[in-house]
């Protein structure tokens, strides 16, 4: 499955959207994520965990929307993941290959 998501409203007040920007290039396979920033990368390669919080980004909505999806997906409360899904997020957003628009980015 590949896909673009468009961009999110900017005025949620639940934190920043979360978005995949038309820059970024991204592939399932096999239960695997394969993300990159166009044309240059590098690739990104996003199993487990990691595959969970992309679908949750792609799913569109503010930081607190991928928290949400994310705890649900693990059978675990929004307390509990939210700081592993803030950092991993950030960290998609230094790569490049994930977009916050509006609100204060995660640290």
């Amino acid at each position: 499955m590949t896909g673009r998501v468009s961009a999110p409203a900017t005025d949620d007040v639940d934190g920043p959207a979360v978005h995949v920007p038309e820059t970024t290039g991204w592939v399932r396979a096999a239960g695997t994520v394969y993300a990159a920033r166009l044309p240059d990368g590098p690739p990104l390669v996003l199993a487990g965990p990691g595959a969970l919080v992309w679908d949750a980004v792609v799913a569109g909505g503010c930081l607190e929307d991928v928290v949400a999806r994310v705890a649900e997906a693990a059978g675990e409360s929004a307390a509990a993941v939210r700081p592993g899904v803030e950092s991993f997020v950030a960290g998609l957003v230094e790569a490049g290959v994930v977009e916050l628009v509006g609100g204060t980015a995660p640290s």
